[in-house]
């Protein structure tokens, strides 16, 4: 007696004589390495993703660690810029004082407030340095925002741009409609 696949043979007092069950195994024999290709390639496909992800990671720690760096130096210039300033206050009341009893010229006078000029001038630099720099550490680590800045700006949203043109034609339309 022939029994399909799955189905077992039962005799009249319900106990059962006989089963089978079917399965079908498919193995190419011959795939021309096309598996093989394909699995290689997503092999040599994920390693480059893992370089690219340790080249963009090894980018950040020389972007944050130069910005850090620039930002220190900035803090010692300014520190030393004020130091400067002092002195070169104390220099001009020196001079000052020198010229109202007659061992110093009027030139002399005017070259220590040139120099005490130049001092304020390079502190105001160095200010701008330090401020520029905390910026680039923002930048590195990803903080540098609209937001976080709490700037007083429109804030630029790429979706509302896109909605805008997704369905115009290739540079003929502008997303105001000319």
């Amino acid at each position: 007696r022939r029994t399909a696949p799955g189905s077992a043979d039962t005799g009249q007092d319900g106990t059962t004589n006989s089963a089978s069950i079917g399965a079908t195994l498919t193995i190419p024999i011959y795939s021309g390495g096309r598996t093989s290709a394909i699995v290689r390639q997503n092999k040599e496909s994920l390693s480059q993703a893992r370089i690219e992800v340790d080249v963009s990671r090894d980018t950040v720690r020389q972007a944050v660690t130069s910005a850090w760096t620039q930002y220190i130096a900035a803090q010692q210039t300014v520190v030393a810029n004020r130091q400067v300033i002092a002195a070169a206050q104390l220099a001009l009341s020196g001079v000052i004082e020198e010229r109202n009893v007659g061992q110093r010229t009027t030139l002399d006078v005017l070259n220590a407030q040139a120099t005490l000029i130049t001092a304020k001038i390079n502190q105001a630099s160095s200010e701008r340095d330090l401020v520029v720099a905390s910026y680039a550490i923002l930048s590195a680590i990803g903080r540098l925002s609209v937001d976080r800045l709490a700037l007083q700006v429109t804030k630029y949203r790429p979706e509302e741009h896109y909605n805008a043109v997704k369905d115009k034609w290739i540079g003929l339309r502008t997303p105001d409609g000319r």
